[in-house]
């Protein structure tokens, strides 16, 4: 049976943070001799549950001895939000303040922070009842990935200017075709074809990098 199970409304980093220290509260409230907990973020299901953990042996306590809160309100964030949900409860916990298990009678305690994908990595330690915050070593992967976006090669002048000179050749030689093979009538007609599917093909060659840069410069800007 689960320590703690609780299916959350909140939405602010305020009310995240409140739920984060009530979940954590509860497990450290447990007659427990481990000193260390895990906070596994599923980002998948938006969840938070805090394990008994094992930082030598790397285990973690799979039982049924674990609290877990569930953020209803964050199941589908927009994809224009910079903050996915592994952000938003990272925030949350950088928040908590010196004092925030004061009342619990903890003298020493580590806790571990993991998502789908990393391996645990300590993010708060108490000591004789203070908290310190534990700045994470881990790659900040969304600036390496705008920075690798960036770099692409779709985003140069030069991959910009050999399109367009590709563009120019193409309707030049189509031109030129059309017009010796203008007597034909499917000729003309596909030109029904053609003339849609040349100006999608220029307008790709600006639009779609104007936007990708645009995007790029809002994600940059939050």
């Amino acid at each position: 049976m689960l320590f703690y199970s609780k299916n959350s409304k909140a939405i602010s980093l305020d009310e995240i943070r409140i739920e984060l220290i009530q979940l954590i509260s509860n497990q450290l409230s447990q007659t427990r001799n481990q000193n260390e907990l895990l906070l596994w973020i599923n980002e998948t299901n938006s969840y938070v549950s805090c394990h008994w953990y094992d930082s030598e042996k790397g285990i973690t306590d799979d039982s049924d001895n674990y609290s877990v809160v569930e953020f209803d309100e964050l199941q589908d964030l927009e994809l224009e939000d910079i903050d996915g949900f592994y952000e938003k409860i990272l925030n949350a916990l950088k928040t908590f303040s010196s004092d925030t298990f004061k009342n619990q009678n903890i003298d020493n305690a580590s806790i571990y922070e993991s998502d789908e994908i990393d391996e645990p990595t300590k993010i708060i330690e108490i000591e004789k009842g203070s908290l310190k915050i534990i700045e994470s070593t881990k790659e900040d992967w969304k600036n390496n990935l705008i920075k690798e976006i960036e770099n692409n090669e779709i985003l140069t002048e030069e991959f910009k200017k050999k399109k367009l000179i590709l563009w120019l050749i193409r309707t030049i030689i189509a031109v030129i075709l059309y017009i010796i093979f203008w007597k034909y009538e499917w000729v003309r007609w596909s030109l029904l074809i053609y003339i849609p599917l040349n100006l999608f093909s220029l307008l790709s060659i600006f639009f779609w990098r104007n936007l990708i840069g645009k995007k790029l410069s809002k994600i940059k800007n939050k």
